[in-house]
């Protein structure tokens, strides 16, 4: 985890200061505006809610998750609880009126 942190550090890092745009905006062309009175972007800001925000948001999940006793599933960057839900019976949907009488 620590590794993958120091490496998206780097590379938005290294995106912000070239290009003023994260990697994710860099790829759809977006570029970032100072704002009025500011010569230029705020990269440490940008850097914690990029990449150690959600680095920390993880860490806690999973504290939290060996503390409570519950499992979970890595789906994509979020987790969720590995207790089947049940669903609740599907009933056929009603005919759909044909509008003649």
């Amino acid at each position: 985890d620590e590794l993958v942190l120091v490496s998206q550090i780097a590379m938005e890092w290294i995106c912000l200061r070239q290009g003023s745009a994260s990697f994710a905006e860099g790829v759809y062309g977006l570029r970032r505006v100072p704002l009025p009175g500011n010569k230029k972007i705020k990269v440490m800001p940008s850097l914690f809610w990029l990449a150690v925000f959600p680095y920390l948001r993880t860490k806690l999940e999973r504290a939290y998750a060996r503390q409570a006793g519950v499992p979970l599933t890595q789906i994509g960057t979020q987790y969720v609880e590995a207790v089947p839900r049940q669903l609740p019976p599907l009933a056929p949907w009603p005919p759909a009126s044909r509008g003649t009488a």
